[in-house]
């Protein structure tokens, strides 16, 4: 039975990437229906990665206290919940609540899955179930920008939120079969005063992005939301050396490639985060391309990143995660500001190629520092620790998106149309995007060459001293 516990964890992961790519094809035909610009739209994908990033945090807890197959079940059933108020909403306000909503149910569905599978495979299977649940759920992005662009052509854009139905119910069922649920021996109270400082802090920094993403506030308004957010953090991080149980768990800083690999994630998924907003508003509202072409376009880079899954194990094995990350990061950064060459004069082929290369780099990106982030974590410290890392990922994205609206809405200019953008403007933000993910490298030269030889299983320098 354990080695059906991937293909439930993977259907999972299916539904809610195919969520998340779907609607990037689409955002231009559900502005044009809610009445709204396509800019504007960004809140309905970053408020669903800040709920993430709110609400993962507490899923290990809840894992622990209430078991990792109930959690994981009740998550799918309220992202389904979610994913059917979103198909019903006839207003962005509508349309950002049912995100939300959705966010809760994907904030105990993502996490928990990946502490099933850790508690489930030792390290030595560890990149091997990772990667076998992750190529299926890759079909996802495979799919999503394809079929938006089909459903958005030919039926209602709501039927791309109703696709989500049938999958969840049936995942449950899938899921209810086959995990085991795992009940931590002991549990720690939640604290809870923690928790509202934290998501008080991110809510703060999202809404104070939000605000300069629509050009429509004064600096000092955004600085004081920005300030206050700060401030919650200082409180919540002084309040935390003096409480036995903090939500979140200071020593797993300690651990070394726990710290860097977080920061270093953060920056760089900060930048390859814009790229699904930007894309199909760029095919689409520059390039001049229909939904279903733009859908098109965006299909190898879903191809690259199922590809490159096979070849992770043999590239850590044979140069390890430091030399892979310092390299990789700076050619994803290289990508990402190559589309600032694309122009209508620009041949689809060098397009798909620019696409599937993409893929291909930001696939080895996200497998390598998913991976490294918990190789040296006790065991003990596992549930929190994926809980952290996600929510860092999640909060990356969510200010990527937020960075690429700020860009376009600054390049655009106050008498631009938000429905006809210039080559000009979306050239200038894929270049910031490419600029700070490729700078982010710096950050993975702080790790030691040996980080995370046991589960990458490559000979390394200590090893093979000892061998001479």
């Amino acid at each position: 039975m354990k080695y059906y516990i991937p293909f439930a964890i993977a259907f999972a992961m299916f539904m809610e990437t195919l969520d998340s790519t779907i609607l990037g094809t689409a955002i231009p035909r559900i502005a044009l229906s809610l009445q709204v610009s396509p800019i504007s739209l960004k809140i309905a994908l970053t408020s669903y990665l800040l709920s993430l990033a709110i609400f993962i945090p507490i899923s290990g807890w809840f894992a622990d206290r209430f078991g990792t197959k109930k959690v994981f079940i009740t998550a799918l059933l309220v992202f389904t919940l979610g994913s059917l108020c979103c198909a019903l909403a006839n207003t962005l306000v509508l349309l950002v609540l049912a995100r939300i909503l959705q966010g809760f149910g994907g904030a105990m569905m993502m996490p928990v899955g990946r502490l099933i599978l850790l508690k489930s495979f030792p390290k030595s299977e560890l990149v091997r179930a990772t990667n076998f649940v992750t190529i299926p759920a890759l079909l996802g992005p495979a799919l999503g920008p394809v079929l938006g662009g089909i459903i958005v052509s030919y039926v209602s854009w709501r039927w791309i939120f109703f696709v989500n139905i049938p999958f969840g119910l049936l995942g449950s069922w899938f899921a209810y079969r086959v995990l085991s649920n795992h009940v931590a021996e002991h549990v720690n109270p939640l604290d809870f005063t923690g928790f509202v400082l934290v998501g008080s802090a991110l809510a703060g920094f999202a809404f104070s992005l939000g605000l300069l993403s629509e050009g429509a506030a004064e600096f000092g308004l955004v600085a004081k939301v920005f300030a206050a957010s700060c401030g919650l953090l200082f409180i919540y991080f002084i309040r935390a050396r003096y409480i036995s149980f903090p939500f979140i768990n200071m020593s797993l800083f300690k651990v070394s490639t726990f710290r860097i690999t977080l920061i270093a994630s953060f920056l760089s998924r900060c930048g390859i985060g814009g790229m699904p907003f930007l894309l199909p508003l760029f095919f689409q509202l520059s390039l001049g391309k229909s939904a279903l072409h733009s859908g098109l376009l965006l299909a190898p880079y879903a191809l690259g990143m199922m590809l490159m899954k096979s070849m992770v194990r043999l590239g850590l094995k044979a140069f390890g995660f430091k030399r892979i990350l310092l390299v990789n990061t700076v050619l994803l950064g290289v990508a990402m500001a190559m589309f600032a060459l694309v122009s209508d004069a620009t041949s689809v082929v060098l397009i798909l190629a620019l696409v599937f290369a993409s893929g291909l780099l930001t696939s080895l990106q996200f497998s390598c520092m998913n991976v490294l982030t918990f190789s040296d974590l006790p065991h003990h410290l596992l549930s929190q620790g994926t809980s952290l890392a996600s929510a860092n990922q999640q909060l990356s994205m969510s200010f990527g998106i937020a960075l690429a609206a700020i860009s376009l809405k600054y390049f655009l200019g106050e008498h631009g149309n938000p429905f006809e953008i210039q080559l000009h403007v979306f050239h200038q933000t894929f270049l910031i995007l490419g600029l700070m993910t490729g700078l982010s490298a710096m950050i993975f030269t702080l790790l030691d060459v040996d980080d995370g030889v046991e589960i990458s299983g490559h000979e390394s320098r200590a090893i093979f001293n000892l061998k001479k």
